[in-house]
């Protein structure tokens, strides 16, 4: 049995070849106005805050679950993920 196609599959694939939107980012553009600005301001504040552990004032967890409480279902490891640019989007 041949490898070679195997080798192909596995290094011809670009960067971009999934990329598609993660959770987090398929939320903010699917809402408008007042919501969608709100939910940036939320993920910039996360991404600003310094503090560590209980200091932190807005966190992923912090985020999922309000948005939960408001009929999104999102995780709190969706929201890390996209803040620190693991996810595809970024």
């Amino acid at each position: 049995m041949s490898n070679n196609g195997l080798v192909s599959d596995l290094s011809g694939r670009g960067p971009d070849a999934t990329k598609t939107s993660c959770g987090l980012t398929r939320l903010v553009n699917s809402l408008e106005g007042a919501e969608r600005t709100s939910l940036e301001n939320a993920i910039t504040k996360i991404k600003e805050d310094r503090g560590l552990g209980r200091a932190k004032v807005y966190s992923s967890s912090w985020l999922a679950g309000v948005l939960r409480k408001n009929g999104y279902n999102i995780s709190a490891s969706t929201i890390t993920r996209h803040i620190k640019g693991g996810c595809n989007c970024e």
